[in-house]
C-alpha cells in the first residue's frame, strides 16, 4: 500500500459521501453506493466505522473510538483504519477534506 495515501487521512476529516446509504443487519453492515451501484458487505468492526462517519470525524477520534468499543491496541486499530479507509475512497464511499478547507467554510 502506498503509505502517502493512507497518512493522508490524518490530517483530513472524514465523512461519508452524501450518495451513500448504510444499514447494520446482524453483525455485518451493508453499504450501498447510489452513485455508483456498488454494494459492499461489511464486518462488524466495519459497520461500526461507516456509522462513525455519518458525522464528519477526524482519524484520531476514530481511533479512539475504535479502541474504546473493541479490545484492540491503539497501533492496530490505526493500520486497520487506515487500511479500510483506502478501500473506502476507492469505492467513493467517502469524503475527505483537509482541515484547511473546513475551517475556510
Amino acid at each position: 500500500m502506498n503509505w502517502l495515501i493512507m497518512n493522508d487521512f490524518r490530517k483530513k476529516t472524514l465523512n461519508l459521501n452524501s450518495r451513500v446509504r448504510h444499514r447494520k443487519v446482524g453483525n455485518e453492515g451493508v453499504v450501498v453506493c447510489m452513485h455508483n451501484g456498488n454494494v459492499i458487505i461489511v464486518n462488524e468492526m466495519g459497520a461500526y466505522i461507516v456509522d462513525q462517519l455519518k458525522e464528519p470525524q477526524t482519524f484520531g477520534c476514530m481511533v479512539s473510538a475504535i479502541t474504546s468499543q473493541y479490545e484492540v491496541s491503539e497501533q492496530q486499530a490505526e493500520e486497520d483504519l487506515q487500511a479500510y479507509l483506502v478501500v473506502l475512497n476507492e469505492q467513493q464511499v467517502l469524503v475527505a477534506q483537509s482541515d484547511s478547507q473546513e475551517q475556510r467554510s
